[in-house]
């Protein structure tokens, strides 16, 4: 999925409400030949069933996973988006009198009140061009997420 400033956030307390208005984890999903069900330890039965009804016995399976993998995961990550979006809105906006960044160093930054991506060189640089220091009135770096470590080779 991919989000925008227009997109709406996810109501945290509302999902929260309804992870604790559901039966209590962990819930486990067991499979057949013909039809998926989901338990849980604090009931007897099975209480879920999704069969496949003709269709396809892997996707049904699917379906029973995915369900409990999001059911015995959401508390986790409520608290983890919290966190997330506590941290975005402590991030703060640089004063160019204050302190410029490390040269080469991705950040954005305020020019003619107008958000910019780009680096700092001596000059702030972004696709469309380059600007003089004086132009520029805050900076901020830039989040750079995490990389996946590469494959090991075989």
């Amino acid at each position: 999925m991919t989000t925008t400033p227009d997109t709406p956030l996810i109501d945290l307390d509302e999902l929260e409400a309804l992870a604790k208005a559901a039966t209590p984890g962990p819930w486990r999903a067991h499979h057949c030949i013909s039809k998926s069900t989901i338990s849980a330890p604090a009931l007897a039965v099975d209480f879920i069933t999704i069969s496949n009804d003709g269709g396809d016995a892997d996707a049904a399976e699917g379906d029973a996973g995915l369900i409990v993998a999001m059911r015995n995961s959401i508390d986790a990550l409520i608290t983890e988006v919290r966190a997330l979006r506590t941290k975005a809105q402590t991030r703060e906006w640089i004063a160019v009198v204050e302190r410029m960044p490390e040269r080469m160093q991705d950040v954005y930054f305020v020019l003619g009140g107008k958000v910019r991506a780009g680096h700092y060189d001596g000059y702030w640089n972004e696709k469309d061009g380059y600007w003089e220091p004086q132009q520029v009135t805050h900076w901020m770096p830039r989040f750079v997420p995490p990389m996946p470590a590469p494959p090991e080779a075989m």
